[in-house]
């Protein structure tokens, strides 16, 4: 959308796998979906729905979530940068924050979780791209059934040490109670130590449950603001914040907001659709 800060995703998508139509077509949007952004200073989906009340926001939201854990891993990296702590991406994937956020501090240790074939994936990339892994300390995984946090503390992760976990795009394919297993086991590391993660609503959730299926990947989480609170609550966790895509939008996008008002509407169909909270262990 012309403010996506996610640097490395295209040399990624060079060399993963997929129908040369399909990265055609991914070029070419881009580009004019910058070009647009830059000319009107408003991001596409809010173009669309202004304009011909079509309500595409999918896109825009996931950029705004890529400045939003950017923006709490560097400020969890800053208020640690004179003492040891740790980065932990949870079902990595992709994820270029360990490679492309130069100023995390030296006494910061990353590590990047997912499953071994992705994982042997990624680094046969990041050797292609020339970019240095070698500060990484990669666990490899199956959460179906094997203890994440076993994995990592093999490779040398410490609970005693203040973490930074980031849960991105993972939730929606779990169980509740997988979600709260997953929030419990943080709630176990050392104070000042937080998560992020993301959510969809219940109704999306509902609405491509069986599409998802389908493919393999069904989604199984949904969960309103108020009801993710009250999941936090149970955990012990403290909630920091939550934020829909409007609040997003008005704090990652540039020139978002004139005269006190959000040049970003959101259509009546979306309201409540995505969302992303920070939560942390409470001081002792």
């Amino acid at each position: 959308m012309g403010f996506n800060p996610d640097s490395l995703a295209l040399r990624f998508m060079r060399h993963v796998n997929a129908p040369w139509v399909l990265w055609i077509n991914f070029q070419i949007n881009l580009r004019i979906e910058s070009l647009q952004y830059w000319l009107t200073r408003t991001t596409f989906s809010s173009q669309m729905y202004r304009w011909f009340k079509i309500p595409i926001d999918t896109a825009t939201f996931l950029q705004l979530r890529t400045c939003w854990i950017d923006d709490f891993v560097q400020e969890f990296a800053s208020r640690y940068s004179n003492t040891s702590s740790q980065l932990v991406i949870l079902g990595a994937g992709y994820d270029s924050r360990c490679y492309r956020l130069t100023k995390l501090p030296s006494g910061m240790t990353k590590f990047e979780v997912d499953a071994q074939g992705t994982q042997k994936l990624k680094k046969q990339i990041l050797t292609k791209i020339n970019v240095d892994h070698s500060a990484v300390r990669f666990v490899t995984c199956d959460f179906g059934t094997e203890d994440w946090v076993d994995k990592l503390e093999e490779k040398g992760f410490s609970k005693n040490i203040p973490t930074c976990f980031v849960w991105e795009g993972v939730t929606v394919y779990l169980t509740e109670d997988d979600v709260i297993s997953t929030l419990k086991t943080v709630k176990q590391c050392a104070p000042g130590t937080i998560i992020g993660y993301d959510f969809n609503a219940p109704w999306l959730v509902s609405k491509y449950k069986e599409k998802t299926k389908g493919f393999g990947e069904e989604w199984k989480f949904g969960v309103t603001p108020e009801g993710n609170r009250d999941l936090i609550k149970k955990t012990g966790l403290k909630v920091l914040e939550i934020l829909e895509s409007d609040e997003m939008n008005l704090r990652s996008v540039a020139c978002l907001e004139v005269q006190g008002q959000s040049s970003f509407q959101s259509p009546p169909s979306q309201v409540s659709k995505s969302h992303s909270t920070l939560n942390q262990i409470p001081d002792p």
